[in-house]
């Protein structure tokens, strides 16, 4: 229950959309309602004046049917309007607090989630909730007062009537949707977990497809979907039958509701009512049932849009680690000196693992150029992560411009560096806008410029589309080298005081590494510069070496 407080607490910025949308809503089901018993009456009412030969005013009736005519019509429109407008703005705010709750776990959090179960998280899951509001909220409200209505007015005619109606309306609307939120609620959740684990396996195949195939283990693995595919189908048709079974069950209560009226009104038919006043009672009884129809759909949706939100909470709701970095409640001004000084710095990647940073000095004047040598582990990216802000150190001073890195705010922090990793993800789009990642006002002139300086000039003048090619999933489309080098391109177009380059020459020979590096550190002249790296290219270029190993500096 607690979950489904707390969605609704995300709905109270809307409510005044909310409240419209379900005034219009009852609208809508009075209207509907109103138009068939009345058009019953009316009917009926013609007929017997035919057959006896009495008068019957009919104008009024008729103005009536068509009065509540339009106003079904125009208050469906203006309902579906209302509601699916409301639901894109909860849907967008949702995706938008959901996303700013777990921007900052990453990376060290988030690490420990398959980017397919991520990507489920943030769409799917998003979207079934969808149903708390559309198909959960509204139509709860909406027949909690449409039913009062109709109960109020059938209690005019007879009370006895009235107090049947309601008895069926609850077995319909509240006893049935009860049943099916207990015994929904497992297959609802295995439902979500299956469709999620699904679409995770799915994109962990589509991704390692290459060494799926160069091992041999494409067959298991399409295997492995089989299996979840079967398992989420066969929990689609447990829903499907509960559904099936549902709807039965609420035709069976508005036809009981007919008899039973038919048996009330009957023997009263010439003594306290007439033919035209059964006929719209009767019709009154059996579409009092729209209004509790969605009832057991939305009892039947719960478990699904429990387990959705409860994926939700437990990612926003992530206790942090260690390494998870601590925003200041009142940051510090950025510092107008980008001086960089480390002392014994300590660094952890968990509570129980060894520290991977023990005791790292080093010193950086603005405008200087620093190389970290080491072996592959000993601690080089680690510096970089904790530089960077993605990580918390645990002990240790790092000072830019004199100010504690720990009390800027991240953002500010960020905002200092500008790098170049060693694997660097290049999103599913143009060469153009990777480059412009951190600096979106580049002109071509800029852009130019930096693409020459890390030596991918060539490359792009020589195909046909230029800075508008596609780099594809991954960056798949070009080799490593050449995506490194957009990555370096990338990070020189920020304009940012200290520029990190982490292993920009590895897979480089000895020549084009050098010219590398001699192209980079020109375009970067006059900012910070660290490199980090495990071979020998590049260091007489650099103002100082700093040794690297078992996480401290030599």
């Amino acid at each position: 229950m607690k979950e489904f407080v707390r969605l609704a607490k995300l709905i109270v910025p809307y409510r005044a959309w909310v409240t419209l949308g379900v005034a219009l809503s009852v609208v809508t089901v009075l209207a509907n309602v109103g138009l068939l018993a009345l058009s019953s009456w009316f009917i009926t009412s013609m007929a017997i004046a035919g057959i006896t030969g009495s008068t019957l005013n009919y104008t009024l009736p008729a103005a009536a049917v068509r009065g509540l005519a339009l106003t079904r019509t125009g208050g469906r429109y203006a309902e579906r309007f209302t509601n699916h407008n409301t639901t894109f703005k909860v849907l967008s705010a949702l995706r938008i607090w959901f996303y700013t709750k777990i921007e900052p776990h990453a990376p060290a959090r988030l690490e420990a989630f398959r980017s397919g179960d991520l990507l489920s998280r943030i769409g799917a899951d998003v979207d079934t909730l969808d149903d708390f509001y559309v198909r959960g909220l509204v139509p709860i409200l909406v027949a909690l007062l449409s039913v009062a209505a109709i109960v109020a007015f059938i209690w005019t005619y007879s009370a006895a009537l009235a107090l049947a109606d309601f008895a069926f309306l609850l077995v319909a609307g509240l006893a049935l949707p009860l049943y099916l939120a207990r015994w929904g609620n497992g297959p609802g959740r295995e439902l979500v977990e299956s469709a999620s684990e699904l679409r995770a396996t799915l994109v962990s195949h589509v991704d390692g497809m290459a060494e799926l195939v160069a091992f041999g283990a494409i067959g298991r693995h399409e295997q492995k979907i089989g299996e979840l595919s079967v398992r989420h189908d066969r929990q689609q048709r447990m829903m499907s039958r509960l559904s099936g079974a549902t709807d039965a069950v609420m035709m069976l209560c508005a036809a009981f509701a007919m008899w039973t009226a038919l048996l009330v009104l009957l023997p009263q038919v010439g003594r306290k009512v007439d033919g035209p006043t059964v006929a719209m009672l009767l019709v009154v009884m059996l579409g009092s049932f729209e209004a509790v129809m969605p009832l057991p759909e939305v009892a039947r949706r719960l478990g699904e849009i429990r387990a959705a939100a409860q994926r939700l909470f437990e990612l926003v709701d992530v206790e942090p680690a260690n390494t998870v970095i601590r925003v200041p409640a009142h940051p510090a001004p950025l510092p107008e000196a980008t001086d960089i000084r480390v002392r014994d710095l300590r660094f952890r990647y968990g509570r129980e693992l060894p520290l991977a940073l023990d005791g790292i000095d080093l010193d950086l004047p603005a405008g200087r150029k620093v190389a970290l040598i080491g072996p592959s582990g000993a601690g080089k990216t680690s510096l970089t992560s904790v530089l960077l802000r993605f990580r918390e150190y645990e002990g240790g001073s790092v000072k830019i411009g004199g100010t504690e890195l720990r009390d800027l705010s991240p953002d500010d922090a960020r905002s200092l560096f500008s790098v170049a990793a060693q694997r660097p993800h290049l999103f599913q789009t143009t060469i153009r806008e990777n480059l412009v990642l951190g600096c979106p006002d580049a002109d071509e002139e800029q852009i130019l410029h930096a693409v020459e300086a890390a030596r991918i000039g060539e490359l792009l003048r020589s195909l046909p589309e230029g800075l508008d090619t596609e780099v594809g999933a991954n960056g798949l489309a070009f080799s490593a080298g050449q995506g490194s080098r957009i990555a370096i391109a990338r990070a020189l177009l920020k304009r940012a005081p200290i520029l990190i380059l982490d292993e920009p020459t590895e897979g480089l020979d000895g020549p084009t590494a050098r010219v590398l590096i001699d192209s980079v550190f020109s375009a970067a002249a006059g900012r910070s510069i660290i490199l980090i790296t495990h071979l020998k290219f590049g260091l007489d270029a650099v103002d100082e070496v700093v040794s690297i190993a078992h996480g401290r500096s030599q």
